[in-house]
């Protein structure tokens, strides 16, 4: 997987168009919580867990890879009460998150983007996404 920037999840603005520096953990633009993959900005191929409060990002790089012509079921899963979000990738806890999350007043859509970073075709299959308010 190289030169791609991937996203899914749910936001409140356009996360695939610019990353940001990697110091703020890139896309503190956009209020949200999804996960990404940026070759531009990570280091290693594994999938990051990202919240934003649209001004500061929590980014945790979590233990489950990422490689080309795989499928992954990735997941966001809100509280209730809106004080976490929790990750998966195919059915496994990768990180939890209690910091810089949205507002529970923010209105966030669901996202599932790809973005080449060179003159080079890349493609990203979506089998479906669900959404569900418990």
């Amino acid at each position: 997987v190289t030169s791609t920037r991937l996203a899914a999840g749910l936001v409140s603005a356009e996360i695939a168009g610019n990353a940001g520096p990697a110091s703020t953990g890139a896309y503190t633009t956009a209020a949200g919580a999804w996960l990404r993959y940026d070759t531009g900005v990570d280091g290693t191929a594994f999938w990051r867990a990202v919240t934003s409060d649209a001004t500061t990002a929590t980014v945790t790089t979590t233990a489950a890879s990422i490689a080309a012509n795989t499928s992954y079921e990735l997941v966001v899963e809100v509280n209730s009460a809106g004080t976490a979000v929790r990750f998966w990738v195919n059915g496994v806890l990768v990180a939890t998150h209690t910091a810089h999350l949205p507002a529970t007043s923010t209105a966030l859509g669901c996202t599932a983007r790809l973005r080449t970073l060179a003159a080079a075709a890349r493609a990203l299959r979506l089998g479906r996404m669900t959404w569900s308010s418990l």
